[in-house]
């Protein structure tokens, strides 16, 4: 009799922790991430034309908080997939998206990205077309791993104010 009421008691217990365990998994931590905007504009993601996305992006990429805290952009990686009609080996038409990856510190794109050289045409000095000039309806553009830095309000700035830290990241496709 005394052992099956050990028994009882340890199911109890055992079902009791996972309970506790299991609300206690259920719980996640908000992390905060800064806003971060397309130019002076109000954009984090979405449709966008050639010509706002070109003029915008120009402009480079600008962070605030919920609260007006600006923070400075010090740098993300802009990932540019360029949809393009390839032929495979037998005649096939098909549209592939072709990814082109750049790390940019800062808060504007590379002068690479800007305009692309490429080997064979750097020894004559031809440059070929750089992003804008190469984006048209149908690609699509992310901007990620956004580092941003708080700017300081006043003389006095914290360690933690330094430290960069994760902003939000975006995407945008090309529409006409």
């Amino acid at each position: 009799m005394k052992h099956t009421v050990n028994i009882l008691l340890l199911v109890f217990s055992l079902a009791f922790c996972l309970n506790l365990f299991a609300q206690q998994k259920g719980k996640a931590k908000h992390i905060f991430k800064p806003t971060v905007y397309l130019g002076q504009s109000q954009l984090t993601g979405g449709a966008i034309k050639k010509e706002d996305f070109n003029r915008f992006l120009r402009q480079g990429l600008t962070s605030r908080d919920s609260v007006g805290d600006k923070y400075k952009i010090v740098s993300f990686d802009f990932i540019y997939g360029e949809r393009i009609l390839y032929e495979d080996s037998i005649g096939n038409l098909k549209v592939l998206v072709d990814f082109n990856t750049s790390y940019c510190p800062g808060d504007t794109i590379t002068t690479d990205m800007a305009t692309t050289v490429h080997a064979e045409q750097s020894k004559t000095g031809e440059e070929s077309p750089g992003i804008y000039d190469r984006i048209k309806p149908g690609d699509t553009i992310y901007f990620d791993h956004i580092r941003v830095e708080r700017l300081a309000k006043n003389a006095v700035i914290s360690l933690s104010d330094t430290i960069p830290i994760a902003g939000k990241g975006m995407k945008f496709w090309i529409v006409k």
